[in-house]
């Protein structure tokens, strides 16, 4: 039996509201929900929605919205244009997003973090070879240009996408030595990928952040990420980080553009929230990457972005003596803990504020 909501009108100063596992349809919504002017976060997990109401785009403040384990949702409704995060974590029945509310979210001057976790059909209707990953960042870039807003989507996929010249063959670890004329007024950051293994756990409390090492010479910066605890296949992650980040967190330094370039992706399966109990602790085990990508973003690539960098000699992938040894801080991870004198990105640190799970 369905549960039916009563009216929503009066509670215009509501900036949160939890309605996962209510058993709750497209009918059983109230009529009146975007007169919550206030709501910052909407939770409608692990319901039987097939589609959603347009009356959330018409939320005025909402930059949340979880939609994880809706296994009967087809489709997404419009978004509103301050909305950053979008989770549809194990929603195997979504076939379609379309292009138009994908460009509000990818075009908003927010964060962008979209989740597309176990999300099958999505992929297999719209997705070629991991282009609709590279087609929204491309669209990102062209759009905000050397603004500092964080990207970040995760999708089904198991192999890099042929933008991203550089990578790794196996492995979570990829390093290169820039050549002297990388550093130009074009350069606007450097985009990520990685294919993160699937990841399997009883414990519906254990989240897995996906950790990312940035180090140019002697200055290292990290991104962390939550991703869900069941994650059915080798999934996609892309990630950008711009010069404007690298700016605000005192990243840039005038002799880096000299240096070796390391990047490192890995999972940590040990983070519990605080109400978790587990039996076996030692039982839970870091989950390196199985590969890694990264591409230098300039700003006169950006109408072929799909494809390799015209430059194919700007870079020099270290096979000797091209790059020094790795930074220890790359290894920095013992004991399965984040390394706490990295400096997280500044729209890393604004997710630690939020609570999507």
């Amino acid at each position: 039996m369905c549960l039916r909501l009563p009216s929503l009108a009066g509670l215009h100063s509501l900036k949160s509201l939890v309605l996962s596992g209510c058993n709750l349809s497209e009918r059983t919504l109230p009529n009146d929900l975007d007169s919550l002017a206030s709501l910052e976060k909407l939770d409608l997990s692990r319901n039987n929605f097939v589609n959603l109401p347009e009356s959330i785009s018409r939320l005025p403040k909402l930059e949340i919205l979880c939609l994880g384990e809706c296994e009967r949702l087809r489709s997404l409704p419009e978004l509103p244009g301050q909305i950053f995060f979008v989770g549809t974590e194990h929603c195997i029945s979504l076939e379609a997003i379309s292009w138009s509310k994908l460009k509000k979210l990818c075009t908003s001057r927010n964060i962008v973090l979209l989740h597309l976790f176990d999300c099958f059909k999505l992929v297999e209707n719209q997705d070629r070879e991991n282009s609709l990953a590279v087609m929204l960042l491309k669209l990102h870039l062209r759009e905000l240009s050397f603004e500092s807003v964080g990207f970040h989507i995760c999708l089904p996929g198991s192999e890099i996408p042929a933008a991203f010249k550089h990578w790794s063959t196996e492995g979570p670890i990829i390093k290169f030595g820039p050549s002297p004329n990388w550093y130009t007024d074009e350069f606007m950051g450097i985009a990520i990928c990685a294919v993160v293994p699937e990841v399997s756990s009883e414990f519906y409390e254990i989240y897995c952040p996906i950790f990312c090492v940035v180090s140019i010479g002697s200055r290292e910066m990290s991104y962390s990420i939550d991703i869900p605890s069941r994650v059915h296949s080798d999934h996609l992650w892309l990630g950008y980080l711009s010069i404007e980040e690298m700016i605000e967190t005192q990243y840039s330094d005038p002799n880096d553009h000299l240096r070796c370039i390391h990047v490192q992706v890995i999972l940590l399966t040990d983070y519990l929230n605080n109400d978790a109990q587990i039996a076996d602790p030692a039982s839970l085990v870091d989950l390196d990457a199985k590969r890694c990508g990264i591409r230098m973003v300039y700003e006169s690539e950006l109408e072929n972005f799909e494809e390799f960098p015209a430059g194919s000699n700007i870079f020099q992938h270290n096979h000797g003596d091209v790059c020094d040894a790795p930074d220890p801080a790359m290894n920095c991870m013992p004991n399965n803990k984040i390394c706490e004198s990295i400096p997280l990105l500044p729209h890393t640190q604004k997710l630690m504020n939020h609570t999507f799970y």
